[in-house]
């Protein structure tokens, strides 16, 4: 088992865990495609920072040669998902470049060994820490 904290990333109503490859908006999965997902991450990551087209392309495709138009379409995909939060989470720069907007709140769930009282079994518990 990896002992590796996890990831998570939270913004406005929404949790994004990058282990679980997962959104959350209030609780509730928000079904994301593959790319989709990778692309948010991405995005997330690397919050405030201004990233050209090419190299968004470079990390969310790494191994495949696409077309611009795939980046633009799962834009706008990942912005409908978001809702009327898409545009205020994801600017899109007079240059071209995007970013994501704002500062996520950022923690780990670090695994730490609990005991039970009601058995000898150890129980993997985890624990927020915030970045």
């Amino acid at each position: 088992m990896s002992h590796q904290p996890q990831q998570i990333y939270e913004f406005g109503p929404y949790r994004l865990d990058a282990a679980e490859r997962m959104l959350l908006r209030d609780g509730a999965a928000v079904p994301l495609q593959p790319k989709v997902f990778d692309l948010l991450l991405t995005l997330v990551e690397r919050h405030g920072r201004l990233l050209e087209k090419d190299e968004l392309m470079k990390l969310v495709w790494a191994d495949t040669v696409v077309e611009e138009a795939n980046l633009a379409n799962n834009i706008s995909i990942l912005r409908k998902t978001l809702g009327e939060n898409g545009q205020q989470f994801i600017e899109t720069a007079p240059s071209g470049c995007y970013c994501a907007m704002g500062k996520p709140s950022r923690f780990s769930l670090r695994p730490s060994i609990c005991s039970s009282s009601w058995s000898s079994a150890r129980v993997i518990c985890w624990r927020k820490t915030y970045c």
